[in-house]
């Protein structure tokens, strides 16, 4: 996504992506791409999950059901991206990683992460954990009543005024 808007690209000229991290990166998300994956597997699985963030831009939660795990396209896509360990010795990193992408063209572009999206030092923003807050609530098992996304929103912003916890969890029953 950040070599996109640096230097804007379709998934249709990509030739190869390379992602590059330490042991446990490869460990955990090193695995081959399969053409009829569930869930669970895909994500997990950095060939599916960078050719789903190739196609669209991003990866969604709806990018893990249905015809979107059997997707030919995605799995077509998935074939030309490969995990690979950088060999840090430290068992528990999971920074470094870099991404390299060639294009059918010739050119390369490259982006380094060296911290952790989410991570205390690259903190998402307030509308990112917002969106993705409300994004995973329209996958709940049960919609919540009209109203209590923002309720909670509210309630947790000001967690530390709170005096008993079952203010926290009242607007989550009935």
């Amino acid at each position: 996504m950040a070599l996109r808007r640096q230097r804007p690209f379709g998934a249709d000229e990509v030739s190869a992506v390379n992602v590059i991290g330490p042991p446990l990166m490869k460990r955990l998300c090193g695995r081959l791409d399969i053409p009829s994956p569930n869930a669970n597997y895909a994500f997990l699985c950095m060939p599916f999950i960078g050719a789903k963030v190739l196609l669209h831009g991003e990866i969604d939660l709806a990018h893990y059901r249905g015809a979107e795990l059997t997707d030919p396209v995605t799995h077509e896509l998935a074939k030309c991206i490969v995990v690979a360990s950088d060999g840090n010795p430290d068992p528990n990193a999971l920074v470094p990683q870099e991404v390299v992408i060639t294009l059918k063209d010739g050119t390369v572009l490259r982006w380094h992460c060296a911290v952790m999206l989410a991570s205390p030092a690259r903190r998402l923003t307030r509308e990112q954990h917002l969106t993705k807050f409300r994004r995973c609530l329209d996958f709940a098992k049960e919609s919540l009543r009209p109203g209590t996304s923002d309720t909670l929103i509210d309630l947790v912003d000001h967690l530390e005024q709170l005096t008993d916890i079952r203010e926290l969890t009242e607007p989550l029953l009935a």
